[in-house]
């Protein structure tokens, strides 16, 4: 168009159609602010209006959902419904579900460098989860240099001697920000010493450690045969160590029954559920004897079971794994004990599997029962019962690590750490060691808690099989189960 001309008549802009005049809205919610400096402008208006927010029914205006009766929070409390029978109610809020968690495995890093490496990845990408798995010479209180560990070594997890192979496994991590889980088992009290050693030596203080022991005295004996002590003797170890973790580390969980190990060799629900109940009660029992609290035992304690092949068998092995523990926990040590920990896959309905939870509920009650009319899990396990309530011999292993042919890595990584044994030993301060072990020999032959002069030895560079060679010379080795 040419400049000057006029539109067309009919076209946007001209003459027949004037512009319309753009007008301003106010944002929802903010106040409408008029035009300044006219003649006859309008007074400030108020806010748009909002519908009270009714926080009852769900945090939205308007009236209640169609069925939704309204009752005050505290006459509904949510942990009534959970942690009470029948336990019709999942271990969590509905609406506050814990982050899903990648399953805790750790195979093929032999070396505690290499471990440290994948360690830092993981704690890189954001997880404070951090699974630690031993190999078998560690786990049977074994040193890399024992006859009995050659072709052993670095199998099935990472070799551990002495406070040397700890610091370069934890090195360059933040242990007051990072929970490790030390899957070991009689071996769990110089370990977790040792652990708490290098933390310290990071400036990390005991009252901000967290962490938990993978350990459990009755599955040695249930599902791997005789263990590295006898069985009293480990238990006793087991329950010094949680009043040591009581006095020094607050947050670490010390107590766990492995019922899932029972489920490894094809125990049905049932039967797993009912030994790891009773394993539990044998725990608090053993607890009262040694004169601590069982309120504060509890909470420590952690009931470890497998996933089930659906969603339907997971939730019913929960509910019914606490509601087997509540009635046999309150006839044995009076009402009101709140239920453990519960190492399970997390239940998300409300009462889809109550059959199922009922027949595993009802088979697991007959035989904790039974279990318990014999005297408890440490006189069936020490009168050789376990083969028969589980319907099979049991515990036939020797009680050091079943020989394997000895693989090449296996054999290269057992002769550096052999050299690095040689020069812990050359360079370390013996008398010093031998009077801590001296110590420790003297608290195990009589009734004081070995962990503290076990830190002392362990901090002196003792090794872990050294520490462990004194115990089982007061206290034997583990006995044949049958």
């Amino acid at each position: 168009m040419v400049p000057g001309d006029r539109a067309a008549p009919g076209l946007r802009g001209g003459p027949d159609r004037p512009r319309p005049r753009q007008q301003h809205l106010p944002r929802t919610g903010a106040p409408h602010r008029p035009a300044r400096g006219r003649a006859g402008a309008a007074g400030p208006s108020r806010p748009l209006a909002r519908p009270a927010r009714d926080h009852r029914h769900g945090g939205g205006g308007g009236r209640p959902r169609p069925g939704h009766t309204a009752r005050p929070a505290a006459a509904r409390p949510y942990e009534a419904l959970r942690t009470h029978r029948p336990f019709r109610r999942p271990a969590h809020r509905p609406r506050h579900r814990p982050a899903h968690r990648p399953p805790h495995r750790m195979t093929g890093y032999s070396t505690a460098a290499d471990a440290n490496a994948r360690f830092r990845q993981l704690v890189g990408s954001g997880t404070r989860a951090v699974p630690v798995v031993f190999d078998l010479p560690t786990r049977a209180g074994l040193d890399s240099d024992a006859p009995a560990a050659r072709g052993l070594v670095g199998r099935r997890g990472v070799a551990v001697d002495s406070i040397d192979d700890m610091r370069v496994l934890f090195g360059g991590l933040r242990l007051d920000r990072v929970v490790p889980s030390l899957a070991v088992d009689a071996p769990a009290a110089p370990l977790l010493v040792l652990y708490q050693l290098v933390a310290e030596e990071h400036g990390a203080p005991a009252q901000r450690l967290a962490g938990a022991v993978r350990g459990d005295v009755f599955k040695e004996f249930l599902a791997r045969g005789p263990g590295v002590f006898p069985l009293r003797p480990s238990l006793r170890l087991a329950m010094n160590v949680f009043a040591y973790c009581q006095a020094e580390l607050p947050r670490w969980q010390c107590l766990s029954v492995c019922g899932h190990h029972l489920a490894g060799t094809g125990a049905d629900p049932a039967l797993e559920v009912a030994f790891t109940v009773a394993g539990g009660i044998e725990y608090l029992r053993a607890a009262v004897t040694a004169g601590l609290d069982v309120r504060t035992v509890v909470p420590r304690l952690t009931l470890c079971l497998v996933g089930g092949t659906t969603g339907r068998e997971n939730r019913a092995k929960l509910r019914a794994t606490r509601r087997v523990w509540t009635r046999t926990a309150n006839e044995r040590f009076g009402s009101g004990r709140t239920a453990p920990r519960l190492y399970v896959r997390t239940p998300r309905d409300g009462l889809a599997t109550l059959a199922c939870t009922e027949d595993i509920e009802a088979g697991a009650t007959a035989l904790v029962d039974r279990i318990e009319r014999l005297g408890g899990t440490l006189t069936v396990l020490e009168h050789g019962l376990a083969g028969q309530l589980l319907g099979r011999p049991h515990g036939d292993r020797p009680a050091t690590p079943r020989p394997h042919p000895p693989h090449q890595d296996s054999l290269d990584l057992q002769a550096r750490q052999t050299e690095r044994l040689a020069k812990l030993r050359a360079w370390r301060v013996q008398p010093a060691v031998d009077e801590a072990l001296l110590r420790l020999r003297k608290a195990a032959q009589g009734d004081d808690n070995v962990l503290y002069p076990m830190r002392e030895a362990l901090a002196a560079r003792a090794t872990v099989g050294e520490v462990c060679d004194a115990l089982r010379s007061t206290w034997g080795t583990g006995p044949r189960a049958t």
